[in-house]
């Protein structure tokens, strides 16, 4: 998995050019579409200590 210290390198280094990657058929604008897709969904919530290290909410509004 990504890690969250490390932002896009590492959205890119695991989803664009590995896991949207199997099988060679969709484009890069579409594997980044997936991406920020799939980043956005995990966006919503917060994060507990006992998961992941981080605590609270990912974001505060103003950020969002």
């Amino acid at each position: 998995m990504p890690n969250p210290e490390n932002g896009c390198n590492d959205l890119q280094d695991v989803f664009v050019n590995h896991i949207f990657n199997v099988g060679g058929g969709l484009n890069k604008k579409k594997r980044w579409a997936l991406t920020a897709a799939i980043s956005g969904a995990h966006t919503i919530g917060s994060a507990k200590p006992e998961n992941s290290g981080y605590d609270g909410m990912w974001g505060d509004p103003a950020n969002q």
